[in-house]
């Protein structure tokens, strides 16, 4: 983590730090069978909103 921090900073690591639970739900529904509800889908979409509002903010303010 520290490595991607120094090479790409560390609001663009962030943000790509959360996408991995994203990729685990996807993963989960298609290789184990689980069930995907509304919730789950409405979590992915909002928390993927908020940190890309809280990151753009970030860049905004380091300018």
């Amino acid at each position: 983590m520290s490595e991607a921090i120094h090479l790409i900073g560390r609001t663009h690591t962030g943000m790509m730090g959360t996408h991995g639970p994203i990729f685990t739900i996807i993963l989960a529904v298609y290789l184990l069978d689980e069930p995907i509800i509304l919730t789950m889908i409405l979590g992915m979409i909002l928390g993927t909103i908020l940190v890309i509002r809280c990151c753009c903010f970030i860049l905004q303010e380091s300018k």
